[in-house]
C-alpha cells in the first residue's frame, strides 16, 4: 500500500530531494542509513551496533507500518540515495489514546541545515492530520538545540523534561526534553 504519493522538493543547497513512502524494498538501503547516521550523532536511540542488521526484520517493519491506516516511512532521496528518514504513528490504538502520534527523524550530517529537517517536519504534521490524530509527540536530547529550534519553528512547545533519559557509553547522562504539538483537540 502506497498511501503517501512520491514527490519532489526543493532544497535550500539547489538539490532536488523525492520524498516518498519507504516500502520493504528499501530496507537494507534503510538499514545502512541508520548505521551510518548512528555513527554521526548521540543525539539519536542507539548506538551503530545497536542498528537492525538483518533486512527481514527491516522488511516486516515497513511491510507492518504500511499497512497501519495511520502510519507512515517517508523516505527523503537524493540522486537515488537514502539521505533521511522520518516516520509518524500512533500512540496506541485505545480509546484514551488513539488521538495520539509520535514523530521520529534522521537525517545524514551532510545534508542537516538545507532544508530538510524543516520539510520532513511539515510533512509529518500534514500526514498527522491527514490520519485524524489531534498531536504529535516527540523527544529530542535537551542539548540539540538545533533540532529544539527547528521543532519550535514548526509550532512545537517544550511539555516537560526526563532527567537522565539517556545513560552514554562513557558513563554520562543527558536529559531529554519533551515536545508536542496539538492539532485539534478538546478542552486544550
Amino acid at each position: 500500500m502506497n498511501k503517501y504519493p512520491e514527490h519532489e522538493i526543493l532544497l535550500k543547497n539547489g538539490m532536488r530531494c523525492i520524498l516518498r513512502n519507504l516500502m520493504p524494498d528499501d530496507a537494507e538501503e534503510m538499514n545502512l542509513l541508520m548505521k551510518q547516521i548512528y555513527s554521526e550523532t548521540d543525539y539519536l536511540m542507539r548506538y551503530p551496533e545497536e542498528t537492525e542488521q538483518d533486512s527481514r526484520n527491516t522488511r516486516t517493519f515497513l511491510r507492518k507500518n504500511n499497512a497501519d491506516p495511520r502510519s507512515i516511512n517517508i523516505g527523503a532521496f537524493v540522486n537515488d540515495r537514502l539521505i533521511g528518514v522520518t516516520q509518524i504513528t500512533g500512540v496506541g490504538d485505545h480509546i484514551k489514546t488513539r488521538h495520539r502520534s509520535t514523530l521520529a527523524i534522521a537525517i545524514l550530517n551532510q545534508y542537516s541545515h538545507i532544508g530538510l529537517g524543516r520539510a520532513l517536519v511539515q510533512e509529518d504534521i500534514r500526514m498527522a492530520r491527514e490520519f485524524g490524530y489531534e498531536q504529535i509527540e516527540l523527544g529530542v536530547y535537551a542539548e540539540n538545540a538545533a533540532a529544539g529550534h527547528l521543532y519550535e519553528s514548526c509550532g512545537f512547545v517544550q511539555w516537560g523534561i526526563t532527567p537522565n533519559a539517556f545513560k552514554l557509553k562513557d558513563g554520562t547522562c543527558r536529559d531529554e526534553v519533551e515536545m508536542g504539538l496539538i492539532l485539534n483537540c478538546k478542552d486544550s
